[in-house]
């Protein structure tokens, strides 16, 4: 397991951006969940109305003493949006530490940018640590009240990745949103969500993320202005994740 673990890092998710469940794919749309999750894309900052701080932390897969944490701090006014995030990954032969700042703004009412700039200092057992700078930028377009679609770029030292999507509302209750995304190392990944709001205070997800084979699922629960909720997921080869998240948000 521990020589498994460490090629999966590199091969699949090399940077520990946003656990295994993959909130990010929330900002092709203003979401009534946006915000949940600390991965927040930069070019996804703008939709947010309000500050915002919020946390995920789990285990990593079915290994002992593996597992994940990060926090965020965002706001934004509908027009531009900033954020701060800290995360944290960790297993018995590896650890990773990534500080990221972002800035998002729009450039009409359809069309929105984002950057954000950080470090990620990684360390696996009998190698040095490794200090590398990491870009993000990306774009969101919303096509119609139903449609939007968007891309992203990111780098971590020399690992690239750059993914496009799209979103459809296809009810009031029911969005879709689908990814395909191309790395380093030759891989090729397609991840679904679907998203629904089951009531006025409760909501699931479930999907796949494509490029780590997780089948993932989550559920959470609105109450006033704070949102809070629990996730699992699959990987074929290293088994269950649990995920737990919460974001409260301010004036």
């Amino acid at each position: 397991m521990c020589v498994i673990f460490p090629c999966c890092l590199y091969g699949q998710d090399y940077q520990p951006s946003a656990g295994n469940i993959p909130f990010y794919l929330l900002g092709y749309r203003n979401d009534s969940v946006l915000g949940l999750g600390y991965g927040m894309r930069p070019s996804a900052l703008p939709a947010l109305k309000q500050k915002n701080f919020s946390f995920t932390a789990g285990s990593r897969y079915n290994v002992r003493g593996c597992g994940m944490f990060g926090m965020a701090m965002a706001g934004g006014n509908g027009l531009s949006g900033t954020k701060i995030m800290l995360s944290t990954e960790v297993s018995p032969v590896h650890y990773s530490l990534k500080g990221e700042l972002g800035y998002g703004m729009m450039l009409s009412k359809s069309l929105s940018v984002g950057v954000s700039v950080g470090t990620l200092c990684t360390k696996m057992s009998g190698n040095k640590t490794r200090w590398l700078p990491h870009t993000e930028v990306g774009f969101i377009y919303q096509m119609s009240k139903k449609i939007s679609l968007g891309a992203n770029y990111r780098q971590s030292g020399k690992t690239k990745a750059i993914s496009t999507g799209i979103a459809y509302q296809l009810t009031e209750q029911f969005q879709l949103v689908a990814e395909i995304e191309k790395g380093s190392y030759n891989w090729l990944g397609f991840s679904l969500l679907v998203s629904t709001m089951l009531n006025e205070q409760w909501f699931a997800m479930c999907g796949y993320k494509g490029h780590s084979g997780t089948p993932f699922s989550f559920i959470g629960h609105l109450h006033k202005k704070q949102i809070m909720g629990a996730g699992l997921s699959f990987h074929p080869m290293l088994g269950p994740s649990v995920e737990i998240s919460f974001s409260k948000f301010f004036q």
